[in-house]
């Protein structure tokens, strides 16, 4: 008798769907440095950043922030994406890009969360701007940064 069971998917496709269409309905456009940056601020309270991955991945976050937008104020925004090999988009300025969304939404420091890249970019962000941090979350940390665009 083989002990294997079939792998349960941690939520099921009415579920991901869901959670897609909740973050679809959050986000308003800001212009920062001029440039059209989607973007969602949502509650009240002490900010909880979450630094975003590749452009459309951001529902990795959609429970985190459903949830901590009951007692903060939780922002995220999709980052810049550039679709080519130039000018090349690194950890200096994907840092810079987070702190001139901090710059524009008035935020002297607040905690942040990071998933996977976005984790790189927020060390760069904190060894940059460390009096901006009051605490980092670091899931998955990924082990460089050489993402080509797409």
């Amino acid at each position: 008798m083989s002990t294997e069971t079939t792998p349960i998917p941690a939520i099921d496709a009415a579920t991901f769907h869901a959670d897609v269409q909740y973050l679809e309905s959050l986000w308003q456009r800001r212009t920062i440095n001029g440039v059209d940056i989607p973007m969602i601020d949502i509650g009240k309270g002490e900010p909880l950043v979450f630094v975003p991955i590749l452009e459309h991945l951001e529902f990795v976050y959609a429970r985190q922030i459903r949830y901590f937008s009951q007692a903060r104020r939780v922002i995220m925004y999709r980052r810049h994406e550039t679709r080519s090999r130039s000018p090349r988009i690194g950890l200096p300025e994907r840092a810079a890009e987070l702190r001139a969304v901090l710059d524009s939404l008035g935020i002297d420091a607040a905690d942040f969360v990071a998933h996977g890249d976005a984790a790189m970019v927020l060390f760069e962000f904190a060894a940059r701007c460390p009096e901006r941090c009051r605490s980092l979350v670091i899931i998955a940390q990924a082990a460089d940064y050489q993402i080509a665009p797409h």
